[in-house]
């Protein structure tokens, strides 16, 4: 998706006008180097100035939805004039129906070449007096690190685990 950023007031019949901030799809860009083809958010397709606009972000789904927005007001609008599409506005729809195509099938390619890596193997499990941890043991309890002692209790104060860890020394408090 492209964004205006600057306004463009046209007098002619084939190049769309806008406001900065209105949004747009590609339709065609090798027709000039200086004007692509492009389709708006009320369905009109027409060339704008490629300076004049900047591509942003926008997901599939985003795009899709913008392109059926773009459908929606042309059938509405062929609706309201008595549900006849003229001729301009067929070959408008043929051109959206054509875009929205490409735009999910890029989006299919896109996802088919970036393929995730597969898993690793699992960890092999080897004898139970090995330290070596299992898949189901957390780390760092394969060796007796990290596992609580009855002194390590969090109810403890600070002053008798201090007791608890000078005893466990051999030094004596009085």
């Amino acid at each position: 998706m492209y964004r205006a950023l600057y306004a463009h007031n046209s007098k002619l019949p084939k190049y769309l006008s806008f406001e900065p901030g209105d949004k747009f799809t590609l339709v065609d860009t090798s027709v000039s180097d200086q004007w692509f083809l492009a389709q708006n958010g009320l369905g009109e397709i027409g060339y704008v100035p490629f300076n004049y606009i900047k591509k942003v972000e926008a997901s599939t789904e985003q795009q899709v939805k913008f392109i059926d927005g773009a459908m929606e007001a042309i059938h509405l609008q062929a609706t309201s004039e008595g549900g006849q599409y003229t001729k301009e506005q067929r070959l408008i729809m043929k051109k959206l129906v054509k875009h929205r195509a490409e735009v999910i099938k890029s989006a299919k390619d896109v996802r088919s070449s970036t393929r995730r890596r597969p898993a690793p193997a699992p960890p092999v499990v080897q004898g139970a007096g090995d330290d070596t941890p299992s898949p189901t043991t957390k780390r760092g309890q394969g060796s007796g690190e990290g596992r609580k002692t009855h002194d390590d209790s969090p109810s403890q104060s600070h002053s008798t685990k201090v007791k608890n860890s000078d005893a466990r020394r051999g030094s004596v408090q009085s």
